[in-house]
């Protein structure tokens, strides 16, 4: 079932409103919403559920000893992340098996429709995580412990993505995993606001994005993501290499695909807070993987330095590579950002 929904939101991401060239809040797509429902293996229900009172606590029970029963021998412990990284095949030879192929591009994870008893602002910590065919571990696309919890408002209810680590490839299903924890006053007092696991398969493929919607007893998890059918991966990264960081500027690092224009993703947002920046100049991004369409796609990258309401933005693009970097001085009034891009195929199921 088609319908227009808000695609482009991510709380606070439009500071030029329809200026500058980035897409506006509030702009309108097609895109498809999906109901989710927990998959897990049948012949995983032994008859003995009277220990779970939660569905969904019973469903991750069950998914967890399948993942034990089929992966535990090769991949370790369910709990373990996964060891593989981005820029695999970057440089050097590179294997037969390594090729543009599907991947999932994460744009935002929203925690919406509270449901009586809770109330903004939400005071969140834990994770989500993506398990793929590459090694069947987790690859984090959010995750802060209780002492760095996060606060979520009616304004802002979007998680700040650490991830992917590496592209999320989709050649067998995806398996979506996340257990999230409101904070109370002490530790006894914290709460499960989410706690859930599903499947994602190339069925659901349709142009453009998808919305969709994990429904939860407490909240929704509104999760805006997109298929690329072929795709390569690009590795971003930033450093400063001529001037130095202005102590009173944040800064805002943005990208998006020539494809998906309207659709974009938060690298770095540092929300007025210290700039996160080395003692080289190179600056620490959130995340920095991002998945860009073959044969001819291209990543836009904006870098935007504010001081109260003033703002510099610089924008620099590149065009797909199968391999290699690519680089480009950025200019920020007050100093030069080299924004450097690692171009990786992909690999899929039995590499390493």
């Amino acid at each position: 079932m088609a319908t227009e929904v808000i695609t482009s939101g991510l709380a606070g991401m439009n500071i030029f409103g329809n200026h500058a060239g980035l897409s506006g809040v509030g702009e309108k797509a097609k895109v498809e919403i999906v109901p989710w429902a927990p998959r897990y293996d049948e012949d995983d229900d032994d008859g003995d559920n009277d220990e779970f009172e939660d569905p969904d606590e019973e469903a991750f029970a069950a998914h967890r000893r399948s993942w034990e029963r089929r992966f535990s021998r090769r991949f370790g412990s369910f709990e373990d992340e996964t060891t593989l990284g981005p820029m695999r095949h970057t440089q050097g030879p590179i294997p037969s098996n390594a090729l543009p192929d599907g991947s999932l591009q994460f744009f935002g994870i929203s925690v919406t429709d509270l449901k009586p008893g809770l109330k903004w602002p939400l005071q969140v910590y834990g994770f989500v995580a993506t398990r793929d065919s590459a090694d069947h571990n987790r690859n984090f696309l959010f995750r802060c412990t209780r002492n760095n919890s996060q606060t979520l408002t009616r304004k802002d209810p979007y998680l700040l993505l650490t991830g992917p680590s590496r592209t999320v490839v989709l050649i067998d299903p995806v398996v979506f995993e996340f257990e999230l924890k409101l904070k109370g006053k002490t530790e006894s007092e914290d709460e499960v606001l989410a706690f859930k696991t599903f499947s994602f398969d190339e069925r659901f493929n349709v142009e453009g994005g998808i919305r969709a919607c994990s429904l939860h007893k407490r909240c929704n998890l509104d999760f805006m993501f997109a298929l690329l059918e072929e795709s390569v991966e690009a590795t971003v990264t930033a450093q400063v290499v001529e001037g130095s960081w202005l102590d009173d500027y944040g800064l805002k690092v943005i990208c998006h695909t020539e494809s998906m224009k309207e659709h974009e993703m938060v690298l770095l947002d540092s929300r007025g807070g210290k700039m996160p920046i080395n003692s080289d100049g190179m600056i620490e991004l959130s995340r920095r993987v991002i998945g860009v369409d073959y044969p001819s796609g291209k990543l836009v990258v904006w870098l935007v330095a504010s001081c109260s309401n003033s703002f510099v933005p610089s924008t620099v693009a590149f065009s797909l590579k199968e391999s290699g970097k690519s680089e480009r001085d950025c200019d920020v009034w007050f100093c030069k950002v080299r924004v450097t891009v690692a171009w990786s195929l992909l690999s899929g199921p039995g590499y390493d």
